[in-house]
């Protein structure tokens, strides 16, 4: 298969997804900068105190006193870490969650021939859902395309040869609506970003 025929989703939305690193980057630095901060603190007071003890039975203990110091920073650190990750998951799952039901309920009201209900504004901006109501705009005028030309349908008997001839072509018209859809772009090629 060519690669510019194949199926590319990105499951992106650089707005969420902006504000999510901002917030990462600003959570990192704080934390980052506290982390510096807190063990320079440390480290002087562990360092001042064992600056007076002359008789030191070994050096051991002032390194140990040390990594003791930053191993605790490094855990805090991976803790902060991994619950920022936790909250992040929970806004992209939920984000996603509302997405997906929404794009759900649009389409059960098309296959129900609600199209005014269809499209109806959305709480949340989103590509998909943007294609979606045009994909369900172009359904409702495809059906009232085929509701026209079926209303204007007259029996075949008593018809001269042109009135026949407009109606095979209505019958036409009404057989390519019927058959595929007028679709004007590949649903399932949508790249969001």
């Amino acid at each position: 298969m060519n690669m510019h025929k194949q199926r590319k989703t990105h499951y992106t939305d650089s707005k969420l997804q902006g504000l999510l690193v901002a917030a990462l980057i600003a959570v990192e630095t704080i934390l980052l900068g506290g982390a510096v901060l807190y063990l320079y603190l440390r480290f002087n007071t562990i360092v001042d105190n064992q600056l007076f003890k002359i008789h030191s039975v070994s050096d051991t203990e002032l390194i140990d006193s040390l990594f003791s110091e930053l191993i605790w920073v490094i855990a805090f650190l991976i803790v902060i870490n991994i619950a920022a990750l936790i909250i992040a998951h929970f806004i992209w799952a939920r984000f996603v969650a509302e997405v997906l039901k929404l794009f759900r309920q649009k389409l059960q009201l098309a296959a129900r021939l609600q199209f005014s209900d269809a499209c109806s504004p959305d709480t949340i901006q989103h590509k998909v859902l943007s294609t979606t109501d045009r994909w369900i705009e172009m359904e409702k005028n495809r059906c009232l395309k085929i509701r026209a030309i079926s209303r204007n349908l007259k029996p075949v008997l008593n018809q001269s040869p042109a009135e026949i001839e407009t109606l095979q072509e209505q019958l036409q018209i009404l057989k390519t609506c019927l058959v595929a859809s007028p679709v004007e772009f590949d649903i399932t090629t949508i790249e969001t970003s």
